[in-house]
């Protein structure tokens, strides 16, 4: 079983590419500061994935990245490593009669030991997302 968060790093309908398609429409959002999670990039995901079937490994995994974030944090991490215009970005708190949750962070330290990964931490992934960003 793998537990994961928030993927992002290539396509999908996730909250990163939200973000980018908001900012690519020079779209204003509100994103809450006051929920906290671990962003993960794929190719962590897709790494820990292939060490797990070669190795023939069975239990409960984390694989999420080495950061937690608030979605806001994220969100302007995104427009920074990616050139967007971060202003659209606004900060906003979670309604307080809707079920979320706060954190959802997962620490997945057992896992990089046993499957002898470091997971990336929010700036390198975006850092190397990047790249695929510009040349995609």
């Amino acid at each position: 079983i793998i537990r994961t968060a928030a993927i992002f790093g290539r396509g999908g309908n996730n909250f990163f590419n939200f973000i980018v398609d908001s900012l690519d429409n020079n779209q204003t959002i509100d994103v809450f500061n006051d929920t906290f999670f671990t962003p993960t990039y794929i190719d962590d995901l897709m790494r820990s994935i292939d060490i797990m079937v070669k190795k023939d490994l069975v239990g409960l995994f984390h694989v999420a990245g080495n950061s937690i974030e608030s979605r806001y944090t994220f969100a302007k991490k995104i427009a920074e490593y990616l050139d967007k215009d971060g202003d659209l970005i606004k900060s906003a708190i979670s309604p307080k009669d809707q079920v979320i949750l706060v954190n959802s962070s997962l620490s997945a330290s057992k896992s990089s030991k046993i499957l002898g990964i470091k997971f990336l931490s929010t700036d390198d992934a975006l850092k190397i997302h990047r790249n695929f960003y510009e040349k995609n």
